[in-house]
C-alpha cells in the first residue's frame, strides 16, 4: 500500500472561469511531478468553473459544493477530504507562484513549527485595501498579541491534524483566513512567516470587499470570546468606571453628590468585570477539555 501524500494543496474555486483554463494545467503539473494531493474545491461557483475543472483536470480530485458555502467552507471541505500531514491554500487566480509551497514546508520543518504564513510580496494594491488591512491588524493587535504581518494571506501552510480540531469553530467566510492563524496563536501552536511572492490577478475580480473587513473584525471578536474573554470585558469594565467617576466629579465638588448616570457606569463596569471572570472561568474549563480530548486523540 503507498504511503499518503505528505501535502495535500487545496484550491477554493468560486468563479474564476476566466482564470482556470491557464491556471489548472500548471497547478496540476506541478502537483503531480512533485507528488503532492491535490484538492479543487468548487464552491457552487455560476459560471463556467465546474465545466473548466472537467475539461483540463489532469491531476488531483474535485469537490463540488451545490451552493456556495464562502471561502472558508470550500477550504474547510478540502481540509476533511485530504489525507496529507500538512495542507497549505492556494487561490485560484494565479496570484501565487507555486514554488513557494516547497518553500514554506521547507521552512515550517526547519522551524518546527505549526503554521508558516506567506508574506506577500510584488504586486499591486490600491490605498484604500491597504489602509483597512493596516486598521485591522491594528485592531485585532488590542486584542490577540502576535508579530505576524500578512495576516490575511491566502498561502498558508499549516498540519493538518491540528487543523481538523478547529473546523467547527472557523467560519465559513473570506475571515477564515484571518481567524484560522489567530486561532493557532491562542491554541499556542507556533506559527512563523516566511516571504513569497505574488502576482497580477490573470482575469476577473476579487470578492473582499469592505464587508469582509467588517466579518472578519467580527469573527476576530468570537475567537477572543472563545478563548480569552478578559480582554474583552476588562477594558470595558475600565472605561466605563473611568468615564463614571469623571462624570461625577464636578457634581462631587459643587457638593451634589454623585449622579445616577455616574453611579449606573460604575455599576455597568463591575457587572462588565463580573462578566468577564465568569466568562474567563468558562473558557477555562472548556480549554481543559478540550486538551484532555486532544491527549485522549493522541
Amino acid at each position: 500500500m503507498n504511503a499518503p501524500p505528505s501535502l495535500t494543496v487545496i484550491v477554493p474555486v468560486y468563479n474564476e472561469a476566466e482564470n482556470l483554463a491557464s491556471v489548472i494545467p500548471v497547478v496540476c503539473a506541478h502537483c503531480q511531478d512533485r507528488g503532492f494531493e491535490l484538492i479543487w474545491v468548487n464552491d457552487g461557483s455560476s459560471d463556467e468553473s465546474a465545466s473548466l475543472l472537467q475539461e483540463h483536470m489532469t491531476w488531483g480530485k474535485v469537490q463540488h459544493h451545490k451552493v456556495n458555502r464562502g471561502y472558508g467552507g470550500a477550504i474547510k471541505t478540502g481540509i476533511r477530504h485530504a489525507s496529507g500531514d500538512f495542507v497549505v491554500t492556494i487561490d485560484a487566480d494565479g496570484q501565487h507562484v507555486l514554488e513557494d509551497i516547497q518553500t514554506l514546508h521547507a521552512f515550517l520543518i526547519e522551524q518546527n513549527a505549526d503554521m508558516v504564513v506567506g508574506k506577500r510580496s510584488g504586486g499591486t494594491e490600491n490605498r484604500y485595501r491597504k489602509l483597512g488591512k493596516r486598521l485591522l491588524r491594528k485592531v485585532a493587535g488590542m486584542f490577540i498579541p502576535f508579530e505576524i504581518e500578512d495576516i490575511n494571506s491566502g498561502m498558508k501552510l499549516y498540519r493538518r491534524r491540528l487543523v481538523s480540531r478547529y473546523l467547527s469553530s472557523l467560519p465559513d467566510t473570506m475571515a477564515y483566513s484571518d481567524v484560522v492563524l489567530f486561532t493557532f496563536l491562542y491554541r499556542r501552536h507556533k506559527v512563523v512567516e516566511h516571504p513569497i511572492h505574488i502576482r497580477e490577478r490573470m482575469g476577473g475580480t476579487s470578492t473582499i470587499s469592505t464587508r469582509t473587513a467588517f466579518q472578519t473584525l467580527y469573527e476576530i471578536l468570537s475567537v477572543v470570546m472563545l478563548f480569552n474573554p478578559i480582554r474583552i470585558f476588562l477594558p470595558l469594565s475600565i472605561c466605563f468606571f473611568v468615564v463614571g467617576v469623571l462624570w461625577s466629579l464636578p457634581f462631587l465638588w459643587i457638593g451634589r453628590g454623585v449622579p445616577v448616570a455616574s453611579g449606573v457606569l460604575i455599576l455597568t463596569s463591575v457587572f462588565s468585570f463580573l462578566f468577564g471572570l465568569l466568562a474567563q472561568q468558562l473558557s477555562g474549563i472548556r480549554g481543559q477539555l478540550f486538551w484532555q480530548n486532544e491527549l485522549d486523540d493522541d
